[in-house]
This record gives structure tokens, sequence and C-alpha cells, in this order.
């Protein structure tokens, strides 16, 4: 013992303790403070031992100076998690009691690895299965935010979200991880467990775009796809239009693709898009056999825009189906104008000459 420890007090404090006489709280508090000074740890673990023993007189600050001088002094984190689980069960405090009035007594500030090897231990001690969920949302915070591990981390979200199937932290974790790992019926499990939980509006859209989109593309599943688009996107300000499109053309439902890029055209202010979309929706007419529709199609995509000229071939290849030369010569004169290729335009030039002498001609 160091020369300046009062070697008498100390023995006369221990012969006091293990007398197993009653000790008054004044003078407990001395033997326990004079005992700490001097970190004569093996006496005062037994004095402060007797009382977390005695249901009826322990304490929650007995068990804080007991976890504190393990943690702090000792540096024995595994005894001091062990002090902290017993103090959860035995007082059957909550979680927030437990973070704000006995954790920044225990642990030094950013000791995060304390803090977690702590946490751990309390985790499943708490009555309130919310406690529970917060114990865990911290430990995860922990290992992603702070300590950096990557197992533990995974661990701790697979007890969150086994303690709340709908927490969305956790399912947000998971649909990333397996994402990376490419395990689609997951994600989609993942998404599909999101979608029940307490999500923003715009949220919902966008986890209801993301589950369409891999049951499409991913699990090949295209009906599904549609109906968890009309199921939770309609309102969404999300363009879901190319996946709603892929999922009709996948199923071979051309009038769904028609749909499709009516609403499209319903969302679009300017002519050059516009042009596209009836011609799109004129080629899938096509395609159905409606020729009249199409044809309407393909003369609004012209005349909303005069860059375009796959509208103008196709009003051609119609009028020639019908043996209509008049308007095939018309269209066909509106194709020269919209080509610019020097070539090109001497070649219909050269069909136009034909074409005139042939209705010369039937004349």
């Amino acid at each position: 013992m160091d020369a300046t420890v009062p070697a008498e007090t100390i023995k006369a404090m221990v012969a006091e303790i293990d007398s197993q006489k009653t000790i008054g709280e004044a003078r407990r508090a001395e033997i326990l403070d004079t005992l700490e000074t001097y970190e004569c740890w093996a006496p005062f673990f037994r004095l402060l031992g007797r009382r977390l023993a005695d249901k009826q007189k322990r304490s929650l600050q007995d068990y804080v100076r007991a976890a504190a001088v393990q943690s702090r002094l000792l540096e024995d984190v595994f005894a001091a998690t062990a002090t902290c689980s017993a103090l959860v069960e035995d007082l059957e405090i909550d979680y927030k009691t437990f973070y704000s009035d006995v954790l920044p007594r225990i642990v030094d500030l950013n000791d995060w690895n304390t803090e977690a090897a702590i946490l751990q231990g309390v985790s499943g001690k708490f009555k309130s299965p919310k406690d529970e969920v917060a114990v865990l949302e911290r430990l995860c915070f922990l290992f992603e935010k702070k300590v950096h591990n990557e197992d533990k981390l995974a661990e701790s979200y697979e007890k969150l979200l086994a303690a709340d199937q709908s927490n969305i932290k956790a399912l947000r974790y998971f649909k990333l991880a397996f994402t990376h790992s490419h395990q689609w019926e997951e994600v989609a499990a993942i998404l599909a467990a999101l979608l029940k939980a307490q999500l923003r509006p715009q949220e919902v859209f966008r986890a209801g775009q993301e589950l369409a989109a891999v049951l499409l593309y991913q699990l090949d599943r295209p009906q599904d796809a549609i109906r968890v688009l009309e199921d939770y996107c309609t309102e969404s300000p999300l363009d879901t239009s190319t996946i709603h499109f892929d999922a009709y053309m996948k199923l071979g439902d051309l009038p769904g693709c028609i749909r499709v890029l009516r609403q499209c055209l319903l969302n679009v202010d300017d002519n050059g898009s516009r042009a596209v979309l009836h011609y799109r929706i004129g080629n899938l007419y096509s395609q159905l056999g409606d020729k009249t529709a199409a044809e309407d199609n393909f003369e609004k995509s012209t005349n909303l825009s005069e860059n375009i000229i796959q509208p103008v071939e196709s009003l051609v290849s119609i009028k020639l189906e019908h043996l209509d030369w008049t308007a095939v010569r018309t269209w066909m004169g509106e194709l020269q104008k919209r080509i610019h290729d020097e070539a090109l335009r001497n070649q219909i030039e050269d069909a136009l000459k034909r074409l005139d002498d042939g209705i010369a001609a039937r004349a």
C-alpha cells in the first residue's frame, strides 16, 4: 500500500466490513468513498456487493457506482456491462432513464466502443418492446457511424427487424444490403414491407416505384409490377411511365401500352415530346391493325413537329397499302421537305416524278 494511505484507517474499515455488523448509511458512504479514493477495490466491492444482493435496499446509485468504477477506473468493460444488465433487470428502469441518467456516469464522452458493449449487454433486458427498439436503433447508429463494425451492424439490424417488423431504418438497411448482393426476392419483400410501414406520401411513391422496377426488370413479374404502380403510384409526381409501359409490353398488352402513352400526353407541354408520343401511339395502333387510329396519330405527330420524319414515312406506307396515290404524293412531298440529306432528297424527287407519271397515265 502507498505510504500516503492511512493503513490503520483502511484496516479498520475492512474489519468493520468483514464483521458483518449493520453499518449505518452515513458510515457506509464514508467507507466507500475512502476505499474508492485509495483504490482498495476488494473491500469496496465486498461492501457494495452486499447492498446489491439485498433486494430491499439496493438502489440505482449503488449500481451506477459499481459500474462507473468498473468502467472508468478498472477499465473492465465486461464487469461494467454485467452490472448494467443487472441494474436494468433488477430495478426495471426504462431505456430513457438508463440512457440519460445512467450511461453518462459510466461511459466517458465519445467512448463509443464501451457504450456499444454496455448497450449490447442491456439489450433484451428492458420490459417494454419500445425500449428494446430504442436501444437497438442506438446500437445500429453506433456500429454504422462510430464504431464501424459491419458484422455487429448486420446483427443489430437483424434484431431490430425482429423486434419491430415495420421499422423503417432496419428495412432500408436490408433493402440496400440485399440490393448489393442481388438478392432480388428479398429486396422485393423488404420494399413490400416498407410500403406497409408509416412512410410519408413521397416515400410511399418512391418505394412503390422501386418495387415495381424490381418486380419487372429483376423478377420478370410484370403483372405484379402493374398492380404495385396502380396501388401506390397513381398520384405520384415521379415518372413511372417507363416501368408501366414496359410491363404492359412484356405482357403483350398493347392497349395497356397505349393507355400509358396517352396519360403521358397529359403530362408534357412541349410539342416535340408530344409528337414523339403520338408517333409511338400510332405504331402501336398499327400493330393492332387499327390503321385509322394509327394514321390519326401519325398526322398529329407531323403537325406538332417539323423535325420528325418517322411518322411521315409511316403515313407514306399506309397510303401505299391503300393505293391512295394522291395521298402518297402528298406525304412524299412532305418527307422531301424534312430530309436534309441532298442525295436522299434527289432520290425522293425521282420517285415523285415517276409517281406523277403514273398518276397521269391512270388519269
